[in-house]
């Protein structure tokens, strides 16, 4: 679901509803000197996830695999990012790519700043 969207500045969604999302992702989008910048967020809701599963109801397991996820999303983002940048930079720009990817530990998600 949609949460935000600012053409030209962000846009935010939650997987599998707002009210407990499993994981809210948000981009913005900054100018700089010679192009854009993405700055990208992602947060673990409480919703039901995988994680139930995998974890058999054992907290440290639990936040194992969801730290191993996180882990995986910023690295797979940051090499999405990068390769988009190549590909749509001009020459002479600069592709920036940050990014943040947290646990929430309470429903609901945070509201992304």
């Amino acid at each position: 679901m949609v949460t935000e969207a600012h053409p030209g500045q962000r846009f935010a969604f939650a997987v599998s509803g707002a009210e407990r999302p499993t994981a809210t992702w948000a981009f913005d989008l900054r100018p700089v000197p010679v192009g854009t910048g993405v700055v990208y967020h992602v947060a673990l809701g409480d919703g039901p996830s995988m994680f139930d599963r995998v974890s058999g109801g054992d907290p440290d397991r639990r936040s194992d695999a969801e730290q191993r996820r996180l882990d995986r999303f910023a690295e797979s983002m940051a090499r999405m990012l990068a390769d988009l940048g190549r590909r749509v930079a001009k020459p002479g720009s600069v592709a920036t790519v940050s990014g943040t990817a947290t646990r929430v530990e309470a429903a609901p998600a945070p509201a992304w700043c």
